[in-house]
Order: C-alpha cells, then structure tokens, then sequence
C-alpha cells in the first residue's frame, strides 16, 4: 500500500519507504503527497523543517536571496527597501538619519542639527556662530553673515539664532560669536567697520553726513 507524504513533506523516488521533511528556508510544494520543496522567495524565510509556507519579513528586516531561515536586520543608518518581503537596505539620504537597526523610513534631523553624508547614523549639530539656512536640506550649517554674531549652539533651524551688532559694535567677517567696538578711527556701514580716509597730516578723520560717525 502507498501513502501519500504528509504536511511539509515529500518524496522524489519511487517505491520510497519513507519522506523527508523539507528543510529550514523551504517549503513543500503542495499540502500533501508533494515530490519536492520549493525555496522561500527573497523577501521571505521559513526558520522550521517540515512546513508549507513561508513568512513574510517583518518590519525593517530583509533577506537577500531565497532558501533564507531567517531575516536580517537593516542597520543603523539604513531601512529596509519595503515595509514587507524586503529585498535590501537603502542608506538614509544626505539631511537624513537612522540611529537604530529594523527601521523602514530615515528621520529628517532636528532643527539645527546636519546630516552631510549617506548612511548618516547621528545628526551633528551646528556650531556657535552657525544655523542651518534650509530645513529642507539639513546637509551643512550656514555661518552666520558679516554685522552679525550667534555665540551659543542653539537648536534651531532658522538666521534668528544669528544676532545683529549692536549700535557701535560691528563685526566684518562670516560665522563669529562676538561683535567687535567700533574704534574712534573707523565708521559703520551696514553694519560692517571701515576704516576712515586719511586727512591731510595721516590722521584717519571721519565726516559726519551718510556715515555713522563714531567720536
């Protein structure tokens, strides 16, 4: 008498006198009476002998090639290219960041903070003197303009973090977190320092007029 092989079993001989289980990362081809396994999809893994069907990879996790027993995680700085039956992981965009493995999407990095490379794990901040110019595009911090100064790392996304000299203090060079007194010899324009014209004996001498005249 013959017997048709079980649930996740098969036999490809004749006159067989038993049947093999099918192996972790396959299934049998048909519930029963099966003449072969077939191997799990990319994307799938079935981690028991002896089964059906296999599963589908969870969240943030993939496989690469088929007969897999098991999926892998993405790493940090990665998400899986599908929310199921993954095939592979993608780095985060530049702007982007993953600090944690299994994810499928990247977040955008906080207000202030960059991202200038692929595969970005954590943000780094801007420093003093620096903000980040477009939210859209957290890739570089941007210093902060000539007549203005940013002296603490603020978390921001926005130029207020970069303050205008005061009146009599100027500042002519880009990213610095002081503005310099105006000295007697010198005028603002714009909120930027130059030097005064020379009189007729050296001396530097500023006209009143359309200049900010400092005495």
């Amino acid at each position: 008498t013959c017997y048709s092989c079980g649930r996740g079993t098969y036999s490809n001989k004749s006159l067989s006198r038993h049947c093999d289980m099918c192996p972790t990362g396959y299934r049998a081809e048909r519930l029963e009476a099966a003449v072969r396994c077939l191997a799990c999809g990319v994307g799938e893994y079935q981690e028991n002998s002896a089964q059906t069907a296999c599963k589908e990879c969870g969240m943030g996790k993939i496989t690469s090639t088929a007969g897999s027993a098991f999926c892998t995680a993405c790493l940090a700085g990665m998400h899986s290219n599908s929310n199921v039956r993954a095939t592979g992981c993608v780095k985060c965009l530049p702007g982007t960041y993953q600090d944690d493995s299994g994810e499928t999407a990247c977040a955008q990095c906080t207000p202030g903070q960059i991202a200038p490379h692929i595969g970005t794990r954590v943000c780094i901040a801007c420093l003093a003197g620096k903000y980040v110019a477009d939210v859209g595009n957290a890739t570089y911090c941007t210093a902060c303009e000539p007549g203005r100064w940013g002296n603490v790392l603020v978390l921001t996304s926005s130029h207020k973090h970069c303050q205008a000299c005061k009146k009599n203090k100027v500042q002519a060079e880009w990213g610095k977190t002081s503005c310099n007194t105006a000295l007697r010899t010198t005028y603002i324009r714009n909120n930027t320092e130059y030097e005064c014209p020379k009189s007729l004996n050296g001396e530097a001498k500023c006209e009143r007029g359309n200049l900010t005249y400092i005495n």
